[in-house]
């Protein structure tokens, strides 16, 4: 539940506990969690930790190993439960960039490439698309923050320079022409396809 976030979902931790059903009753009785009235997901009872602190020291007392598997496991069942929908989009790019960080990859994944590389890309889609949602509710910092992740776990040259102008995107939309031509130029350095680098040229 800690892994999940402040608010968890009763189905969730059951996916995670392998089907071990937990007793959430007792977690409430002892006052370390609520149950809400309403729920974000459909026909999932929702919790909520009383305190944040709570959530932080049982979050805690995970090994890095632990947590990066649970993130994984969970963004894959919220990807399936909802559906891939945007609502989503900034859990799931969480969840999935928690699972595959670079720091951390070779001591969880290094016996599952396969396995990384999925999820690694899960986590980019995941990122550039709640940046273009954030981008267009206009929370700027945000989208720039996303796409910054995106691009450290993007490995793919082309990648980088789509991400990179996602990024030029974000700072025109503040009015930024120093940020926008930095990323720009960024792009460029890392050479692209001819018809991207005509369209980079044109912007600039």
């Amino acid at each position: 539940a800690a892994v999940i976030g402040r608010a968890f979902w009763a189905g969730a931790v059951r996916e995670l506990l392998g089907g071990t059903e937990p007793d959430f009753r007792l977690l409430e009785q002892r006052d370390f969690v609520r149950r809400r009235p309403g729920s974000s997901l459909e026909a999932e009872r929702e919790f909520v930790f009383k305190h944040a602190l709570t959530r932080e020291v049982a979050y805690r007392t995970l090994t890095t190993r632990e947590r990066a598997l649970l993130h994984a496991d969970f963004a894959t069942w919220l990807e399936r439960r909802g559906a891939g929908r945007d609502e989503d989009a900034p859990l799931l790019a969480h969840h999935y960039a928690e699972a595959v960080w670079p720091d951390t990859a070779d001591l969880v994944w290094g016996d599952e490439p396969s396995r990384y590389e999925e999820l690694r890309a899960s986590a980019v889609q995941w990122l550039r698309r709640a940046a273009e949602l954030a981008a267009g509710r206009f929370e700027i910092d945000d989208a720039l923050a996303l796409l910054d992740r995106a691009l450290e776990l993007e490995p793919e040259a082309q990648g980088k320079v789509g991400i990179l102008r996602e990024t030029g995107e974000a700072h025109k939309l503040r009015y930024d022409p120093q940020g926008f031509r930095a990323a720009l130029e960024e792009a460029l350095a890392l050479g692209p396809d001819r018809a991207d680098a005509a369209e980079i040229y044109a912007q600039l």
